[in-house]
């Protein structure tokens, strides 16, 4: 008699796909709710880092037990929220599974780009260690082979999901590099006037 789970790790252990739902499959989906506490956890996690950061030694032991606390719990609330995205990604594309089109295209961005695409601004680091640089490359080729208007902002530091930029790092320009991409293909009034 086969024991069925070893069986199906020897199955997937030569299927990296295989191995990757499985593992993403272990994430739970997110409620509204639970989204919307994890934001909250990064974004204390962020502040906690930046902190930390200008405090630079000045603050007492338990100040900086408790901001390594909170920025500890920022990055594991970011990647729950990326996981578990991850899996929603999973669960939305094999809805489409019968469409013929193959389930690892279904779940990449660039594959499903076409001339109706809206205009797309990319901002991505090369140091993001969540999400290869590649990804938002193919993404933005893409989009210009399909003439879909975009900008592919690309920058040294910042790591994943730095919302409005990491402090001290290049990223923190784009906010103001997406303000004058919206004004130059008109979603926004050029303040240059």
């Amino acid at each position: 008699m086969t024991n069925t789970a070893t069986a199906s790790k020897k199955r997937t252990s030569h299927d990296p796909v295989g191995l990757y739902l499985e593992e993403i499959g272990r994430h739970p989906l997110l409620t509204p709710q639970g989204e919307q506490q994890l934001a909250r956890a990064i974004a204390a996690g962020r502040d906690a880092e930046s902190e930390l950061a200008v405090l630079n030694g000045s603050a007492t032991p338990a100040q900086r037990r408790q901001l390594k606390r909170t920025a500890t719990e920022g990055r594991q609330a970011a990647e729950t929220f990326v996981n578990s995205n991850l899996r929603l990604v999973v669960s939305v594309a094999k809805r489409y599974q019968s469409s013929g089109v193959p389930l690892l295209d279904l779940m990449n961005t660039h594959t499903q780009v076409n001339k109706r695409t809206p205009p797309t601004l990319l901002v991505h680091s090369k140091d993001d260690n969540e999400v290869p640089f590649k990804n938002s490359e193919l993404f933005y080729e893409s989009l210009q082979k399909n003439g879909v208007k975009s900008k592919l902002l690309g920058y040294e530091q910042g790591r994943h999901a730095y919302a409005m930029g990491r402090p001290g790092t290049d990223s923190a320009e784009w906010p103001s590099e997406c303000l004058k991409w919206f004004a130059e293909i008109g979603v926004i009034e050029s303040n240059d006037g």
